[in-house]
């Protein structure tokens, strides 16, 4: 979210953009060490909503980031869980081809995900339901409520790490200081 000016990420923002560190041997990514590949020469400064206008969800990037926390949680890559209903012809992604398999996937893995990663990958994925209709209201606050403070528990709760140990308090502070905030 502290990546751009425009829009809080590029459109075309995803997981191929993201990079974690792995330990030799360890099958999840160090959560701790993430790498972003943006270009910030070519960032845009505004949405196209056309777009959008015939999306499965309403916001694809929120969507985007419930995929990406459900494969870094299993450690897997949605699209190796495609099944033939998910795909038109039973073979050609669709725009609801990772929605629906995510969907399947948070299910079955129901009981192995810690509770707040769970919350925060629903929050995402079913951002519509759980937005109860007030996307354009306080929109910061809705994700930080619905995604960002579950993630946090869990960051405490499975790691004993804090948004503090990960330097985030200095993004918030830097944010402050030049915005006028004490």
């Amino acid at each position: 979210m502290h990546c751009s000016e425009g829009p809080w990420l590029p459109a075309d923002f995803g997981k191929k953009q993201i990079f974690f560190f792995r330990e030799e041997g360890v099958q999840h990514p160090d959560v701790r060490r993430p790498l972003f590949a943006l270009d910030f020469t070519h960032l845009p400064t505004t949405v196209d909503d056309d777009d959008n206008l015939f999306s499965v969800h309403s916001n694809p990037t929120i969507l985007s980031l419930g995929i990406l926390l459900l494969e870094i949680n299993d450690g897997i890559k949605i699209e190796d869980h495609w099944a033939p209903g998910d795909l038109m012809d039973g073979s050609i992604p669709n725009e609801s081809t990772n929605l629906t398999t995510a969907l399947r996937l948070l299910e079955k893995l129901d009981d192995e995900l810690w509770i707040g990663s769970q919350d925060a990958v629903r929050a995402c994925l079913e951002w519509d339901e759980v937005n109860d209709g007030r996307e354009d209201e306080d929109f910061v606050k809705r994700v930080y409520e619905l995604i960002v403070e579950p993630l946090e528990d869990v960051l405490r709760q499975a790691w004993g790490v804090t948004p503090e140990q990960l330097g985030f308090d200095r993004i918030h502070k830097r944010q402050q200081a030049g915005s006028g905030g004490t």
